[in-house]
């Protein structure tokens, strides 16, 4: 029975491979704000993971989720693994590669592990998609600071892609990353940053396909004398949107946040930026109809626009929308706390959604947490499941019925059930919402965003 079903995925492997062709010419062109992600039958059961960024100075593992109700066939690499239904796995990744779900919905994250002059651990997601362009708001060249944007072309043609830079000044041009560089296909480009742009705080970047379809992540490394040193590895965004969601954070002593808005296209975009607590939203003065010109990147520290008893509200989330144009947000917070000490960045979750499933932030986690984000109008009823690899969902009674007002957030704290485990996180919710998980292990910090689940949210 077993090599049947091995030789069916065989066929049915060689069968999309061969489909996907066809699907990667059929492609819509991008156009902001509109989605460039095209998920035909195949591509929405398949997921892209990218390779660990730093060659002979970074390890990986992939941690795989079947969230729905279905057993599941996934076609690693060479490999096969049967998941059943409600369950994760964790494997070691030493490459980029696309997981191939036969018989239902896979979801997966990648979490590197750094060591060198700079070490620390990251989290982020696997795409299931690929996209002509991705963005990032987050990025530095400065000194201490050692940027690199992982590109992975899962498909059987080669692609050709090119690379833009911006900072508060405005976009910042360089022939060699704009002219295009070749991805074979089924390889993996690692472009290092700081060869192509002088000494730069703030630096934001796209990844534009001339040719064919790819996936895109950023990793920094960062060490400085004044913050904590730790890794950043985030999953670009698709497209500029009108609204971000962020619902980890905070402001306070031994917390830094920055929020950055890069406006990637040729209109002026105008932002608000508010704040989400376990109480209420706030909206500082300050962080109103923020202007964000054409082809520029605004990082907006949040301690020097939030003032008076504000300025300690200890955790807060973010909620960025725009009232006219669109752009791309991102969000760096400095943990430099007794408990807790190091770097994380995402880039912000651009949807609702009732279903969310969460991997783990940090293999074997020191401490770790969900955050529940109600942006709505009414409150939230949510419930959360922890998925293990050999045994049923577990659903503390803790951990049900878990009420979220509306505009408000809650942090979840899941170490008495995941403390040294890699367990992954099933969120259901009764209205929209947005999940988002953190952890830390050893001397850095890692936060996730969660993964919409099929046919949930708007």
């Amino acid at each position: 029975m077993k090599m049947g079903r091995e030789g069916a995925l065989s066929v049915f492997v060689v069968a999309a491979l061969a489909l996907g062709v066809g699907v990667d010419l059929v492609t819509d062109e991008v156009s902001a704000p509109a989605s460039p992600e095209v998920e035909p039958l195949f591509i929405a059961r398949s997921v892209y993971c990218p390779a660990p960024p730093r060659l002979g100075e970074s390890s990986s593992q992939l941690a795989i989720g079947a969230p729905g109700a279905q057993d599941v066939l996934v076609g690693v690499g060479d490999d096969n693994l049967d998941l059943s239904a409600e369950r994760t796995a964790m494997r070691e990744n030493n490459r980029s590669s696309s997981l191939i779900g036969y018989g239902g919905e896979i979801t997966a994250v990648a979490l590197p592990q750094f060591t060198g002059k700079v070490s620390g651990i990251g989290a982020a997601r696997c795409s299931k998609s690929a996209s002509t362009r991705w963005y990032f708001a987050e990025g530095s060249s400065a000194l201490g600071a050692e940027e690199r944007i992982v590109i992975y072309n899962p498909f059987p043609d080669e692609a050709v892609v090119g690379i833009n830079l911006f900072t508060p000044k405005g976009q910042e041009g360089n022939a060699n990353l704009a002219e295009g560089q070749a991805v074979p296909a089924g390889e993996t480009l690692i472009v290092e940053i700081n060869e192509f742009i002088r000494q730069e705080r703030f630096v934001g970047a796209s990844v534009v396909a001339n040719r064919g379809r790819v996936i895109a992540w950023r990793a920094l490394q960062v060490s400085s004398e004044d913050r904590p040193e730790g890794v950043q590895f985030s999953l670009g965004a698709t497209s500029p949107a009108s609204e971000w969601y962020f619902p980890e954070g905070g402001l306070g002593d031994g917390l830094d946040e920055r929020v950055s808005l890069l406006n990637p296209t040729d209109r002026e975009a105008v932002a608000t930026v508010s704040l989400v607590t376990g109480e209420e939203t706030l909206q500082p003065p300050k962080l109103v109809e923020v202007l964000v010109p054409p082809q520029t990147l605004q990082p907006l520290a949040l301690r020097e626009y939030v003032g008076g008893s504000d300025s300690n509200l200890g955790g807060a989330g973010v909620v960025v929308r725009t009232s006219s144009g669109t752009l791309v947000a991102e969000r760096t917070v400095y943990y430099e706390r007794k408990d807790l000490r190091g770097v994380a960045s995402e880039v912000g979750a651009a949807r609702t959604a009732q279903g969310w499933y969460l991997g783990p932030a940090v293999s074997a986690p020191e401490t770790d947490a969900v955050i529940l984000l109600n942006p709505g109008a009414e409150a939230a009823q949510v419930s959360l499941a922890l998925l293990s690899s050999g045994a049923e969902p577990l659903r503390p009674d803790e951990l049900q019925d878990l009420k979220v007002e509306a505009g408000t957030r809650l942090k979840v704290p899941l170490g008495e059930w995941t403390r040294d485990r890699s367990l992954s996180v099933m969120v259901e919710s009764d209205v929209p919402i947005v999940a988002e998980r953190f952890g830390s292990k050893g001397d850095d910090v890692a936060a996730l965003m969660g993964l919409p689940l099929a046919a949930s949210g708007r």
